[in-house]
């Protein structure tokens, strides 16, 4: 059997196999702990298999074994509404209703492609050739961008939700799921693009060694990913939750006024920053306000979420440390983690936020 093995092939295969073994990893995690990593898994699983058809394809499988022919695991449809309901389910806003019709296309489509898979394999290429086919595939391109913007759209708002209940906010951010689903569809629609136009063998390599590293990517950091709640009641907030951009929850700015120079005294006077995990919760607590009224008077009086304002006060000490002679006892990170930073990366990244340098750069001017 002459089969034609290649480097992107192998690479391919690499890909699916790897993808499979991660994919049902993630699914067993799912199932024992997180049910949210069952829909990564399947995400994974099924973003590999779509490899299985090119695999078959570029080593002439299919001369030997028609069958094989138009297998239907090329699903562009369902990938991407797997992974917006896997961030959904994991997000802060894991109350709100999850969105499972955006499976429904995918499904329906997959149905399609087995029931194609069950004829003659002339027939198989006949549909494979077909107009409506190719626009087929052609909306699932479309409708993945758009399942991709909703699922960036949603990570941002989850960010700045994030921001307005916690001051330690590592690995609860989502970056790395925002970052992927951007990066998943430059790649698809490039590696699409360049299909379609050019036939340049290294170039094929390079995006099949990307698709690779992008399963291994997202697999690796679904498994160390825990899900972020919300600090908030979930049942009143889904009456009283806020627009934090628009602000829909009005309150007096004399009220509110009053509320954060109420919340400045207790700060400054409990230093409360210095807590690693606190939380907007903490706070009012001791307060004996609603989180929501707090948050909402940062947003609009201060155009600072909760993050942001803890980290002010972190910063104000830090800088307060680094000019007194403690600073020759304690190293950077030291000083970092006595106001209330849990590593260094997030202290520097403050630091510099609010004063344009590191704390290192600062402390030998």
């Amino acid at each position: 059997m002459g089969l034609n093995y290649n480097a992107i092939s192998l690479v391919d295969t690499l890909g699916l196999v790897q993808g499979i073994i991660l994919g049902s990893l993630l699914v067993f995690i799912g199932l024992k702990k997180s049910k949210s990593s069952v829909y990564l898994g399947l995400f994974v699983i099924i973003y590999s298999l779509d490899l299985l058809p090119s695999i078959v394809e570029d080593i002439e499988l299919t001369k030997y074994y028609p069958k094989l022919t138009l297998l239907p695991f090329a699903n562009g449809w369902l990938p991407f509404a797997l992974f917006f309901i896997y961030i959904q389910k994991i997000s802060v806003f894991s109350y709100r209703k999850i969105k499972y019709h955006l499976l429904y296309p995918g499904i329906v489509v997959f149905i399609i492609d087995v029931i194609i898979f069950c004829l003659p394999p002339e027939k198989r290429l006949e549909i494979d050739d077909s107009i409506w086919y190719n626009l087929l595939q052609l909306f699932g391109l479309f409708y993945s961008i758009w399942v991709a913007y909703i699922t960036v759209k949603w990570i941002n708002q989850h960010i700045k939700e994030v921001n307005n209940q916690f001051s330690a906010i590592e690995f609860k951010e989502l970056k790395w799921a925002r970052l992927f689903v951007i990066t998943g569809i430059i790649y698809l629609t490039v590696g699409i693009f360049i299909t379609l136009f050019f036939e340049f063998k290294l170039t094929e390599l390079v995006f099949s060694s990307i698709n690779v590293i992008l399963l291994y990517w997202v697999s690796l950091r679904g498994i160390l990913q825990h899900s972020i709640s919300s600090l908030f009641d979930t049942k009143t907030d889904k009456i009283t939750e806020v627009n934090i951009e628009t602000s829909k929850v009005k309150e007096p700015k004399q009220e509110l006024t009053l509320l954060l120079e109420k919340l400045d005294r207790f700060v400054n006077e409990h230093e409360t920053y210095t807590k690693p995990e606190l939380t907007i919760i903490d706070i009012a607590d001791e307060l004996n306000v609603h989180p929501r009224k707090i948050s909402t008077a940062l947003n609009s009086i201060y155009q600072l979420n909760f993050n942001s304002y803890i980290n002010k006060y972190r910063i104000e000490k830090a800088i307060t440390l680094i000019k007194s002679d403690l600073s020759n006892n304690l190293s950077i990170e030291g000083i970092g983690i006595t106001v209330g930073f849990q590593s260094k990366s997030t202290f520097y990244a403050a630091f510099k936020k609010v004063t344009g340098t590191t704390p290192s750069k600062y402390k030998n001017a």
